[in-house]
């Protein structure tokens, strides 16, 4: 069994994993730094933590994950006495430059979302067993972990560039006007935020946030001015647009030409002829 613990002055935080009773002989309660650590509110496992440790350790004689259904019953453990070798989780183990220790990363498979699924419809139904109705992203970094809340209910990724990401102070009031996602905090810099899982199947997210994010839309762009060859700017000729827009000939807005027209010419010359005739 995996349980999380934090100093009364809250300064260290430690993960303890103890054996679990009659099925795991010879093994021994080991404890380690933790560095993160998140247990779910409806399906109480440990769904995500990381801890150091000079070497990877198993968790199969430690492991003891409840599936449960949407009314939080228990309908299986894992691993069974039909499964001995069945695990809940993803775990990597990397090492740390400079030290004698490592970083070992424990996520539960179908529970917290990896970066290569998030916004996928089958994200929340990968091989293996899912233990909750639940799914969640979480990062370091917070501006990623908003983006990764907006993408994992199918929000397309090129889309979102065409807005600016709201800070953490307008995304917590987002979050918290809304009934679909909430936050979930733990020992750790930043929550899980978590939905249904549903919402990722069902691609849900795309009208939402389409709707949430509609004041942080980006401006149009502002059409540069023209240079020419000496990269001195060249205005358009006034009139030319507004004439263009009416469907006129931009021609016929230009003012007349100084000097008589040849309309005027035509009745001067016939004057002439008449003035020769009369003589």
């Amino acid at each position: 069994m995996i349980h999380f613990r934090t100093s009364v002055d809250g300064t260290l935080s430690r993960v303890t994993f103890s054996p679990r009773p009659g099925t795991s002989r010879g093994a021994k309660e080991i404890h380690r730094q933790l560095v993160y650590g998140y247990h779910c509110p409806f399906c109480r496992n440990a769904v995500l933590f990381a801890f150091l440790t000079p070497e990877k350790i198993p968790l199969r004689k430690y492991e003891e994950s409840w599936v449960v259904n949407g009314a939080q019953h228990i309908r299986k453990v894992i691993p069974g006495d039909s499964s001995d070798h069945e695990t809940a989780y993803h775990t990597d183990w990397t090492a740390v430059p400079g030290r004698t220790m490592g970083l070992q990363r424990v996520r539960m498979k179908n529970h917290i979302l990896s970066e290569e699924l998030i916004g996928k419809k089958e994200a929340a139904h990968q091989p293996g067993t899912r233990c909750c109705p639940y799914v969640g992203v979480f990062s370091s970094r917070r501006d990623l972990l908003i983006k990764d809340t907006i993408l994992m209910g199918g929000f397309p990724a090129r889309e979102l560039a065409s807005y600016n990401l709201p800070s953490w102070e307008e995304f917590e009031q987002i979050i918290q006007g809304d009934i679909r996602h909430f936050f979930h905090h733990g020992i750790g810099p930043n929550p899980l935020i978590m939905v249904r899982s549903d919402w990722i199947q069902d691609q849900k997210g795309i009208p939402h946030w389409r709707e949430a994010l509609l004041p942080f839309k980006k401006p149009k762009p502002v059409a540069e001015p023209v240079e020419d060859e000496s990269g001195e700017e060249v205005e358009e000729p006034e009139g030319s647009d507004d004439a263009s827009a009416e469907g006129q000939d931009p021609r016929q807005s230009q003012e007349p030409v100084d000097g008589p027209s040849e309309y005027e010419e035509d009745e001067e010359g016939e004057g002439e002829e008449n003035d020769e005739q009369d003589s």
